[in-house]
């Protein structure tokens, strides 16, 4: 989800990724602040999608970027995975901390002190992984176990190609086993939560990242090719027919579908090099240097708001769902720039 900045050489960048990252943080914050101002969205409305689809798109892209930067670079050595853990503990766990500590000063609750250590620590990622104390931080607690899983899979992917193909379909077969086994679409995604944020169930969209960069890294796609599989990846993401509860994209051949949806977009926004509108390419350039911000930061917003100025009889007509979210919104990427400008940027500088 937070992207490898600060690094030294200028190819690490991808812009094309920084968009599609800044577009899907946008659409989740999005998604929860029509969802808590106005009320749910279900599995057939393209908000409904988003709010659900977002994340997987963020594991891909972390995949694609992670085989972009270290691909070559990484040693498989104690000595090299240490640095890279330490480059992404800094990049991951700042952010992490400070919005853990926020939701707690804002929620005034008391976790457990085994909990605020698993939260503290990424730990609750292999042992509590649905115990986040801050709001969607279930997923950061993902990627710290992916970050485990991905000096093994540079390592394959070098030297024991036998070994990444098994590793490729032990995640596959996790990732079916939860979509039509473990999961059903007869209970609410609510009931099954802690199943669906497993690690094994989101792990393999991240291997897929990894997979695409490793197969596409060093080709080059024309860049009606790139756009073309932008286009029918984000048709078929909108399009594809699925009604009810959010169970239900997540579940059995739906589920691989909207995931081949994705992984079109992550593609085809992988391949799609050619220069933006400056106008365009500016902003959106910017909110996905942002979008780890964003991410975490736009609950915080909600309940900061909520708190200043409670939904109920005396406020509704001063203050109603749209303008609500419109404040949200507004106060979320004020945050978000001032948060990764003065903070995220500081360790990213000290990770050197």
């Amino acid at each position: 989800m937070a992207q490898e900045h600060g690094s030294p050489h200028a190819s690490d960048r991808l812009r094309n990724l920084d968009h599609l990252r800044g577009i899907c943080a946008f659409g989740i914050m999005l998604y929860h602040y029509l969802t808590w101002n106005v009320g749910p969205f279900d599995a057939g409305t393209v908000l409904g999608r988003v709010g659900v689809y977002g994340v997987a798109v963020f594991y891909l892209l972390s995949g694609i970027t992670l085989h972009h930067v270290y691909h070559r670079r990484l040693a498989f050595t104690a000595k090299g995975v240490l640095l890279f853990l330490k480059k992404r503990a800094f990049r991951i766990f700042p952010l992490l901390w400070l919005a853990t500590f926020l939701t707690l000063l804002i929620a005034w609750e008391r976790p457990g002190w085994w909990s605020l250590f698993l939260n503290l620590t990424g730990l609750f990622g292999l042992v509590a992984w649905d115990g986040s104390i801050a709001v969607g931080a279930w997923s950061i607690g993902n990627e710290l176990v992916f970050y485990l899983l991905f000096p093994l899979l540079v390592f394959s992917a070098r030297s024991a190609k036998g070994l990444f193909a098994m590793l490729g379909l032990a995640l596959l077969a996790a990732f079916l086993y939860f979509t039509f086994g473990r999961l059903t679409p007869e209970r609410s995604l609510t009931v099954q939560w802690r199943d669906y944020v497993h690690p094994l169930d989101q792990a393999f969209l991240f291997f897929c990242g990894f997979l695409l960069g490793h197969a596409f890294h060093a080709r080059r796609f024309p860049p009606l090719v790139s756009a073309g599989l932008l286009v029918v990846g984000a048709l078929l993401f909108v399009l594809y027919p699925v009604d009810g509860g959010a169970i239900r994209l997540v579940t059995g051949t739906d589920r691989l579908v909207l995931t081949l949806g994705t992984l079109l977009i992550a593609l085809g926004g992988f391949k799609f090099t050619p220069e933006l509108w400056r106008p365009v390419e500016v902003p959106l350039t910017r909110l996905g240097h942002m979008s780890y911000s964003v991410y975490l930061l736009h609950p915080l917003v909600h309940a900061a708001l909520a708190l200043a100025l409670p939904p109920g009889p005396v406020h509704a007509p001063a203050i109603g769902p749209e303008l609500r979210t419109a404040i949200s919104i507004t106060g979320t990427l004020m945050c978000s720039h001032f948060t990764y400008t003065y903070f995220e940027t500081r360790f990213i500088r000290l990770s050197r």
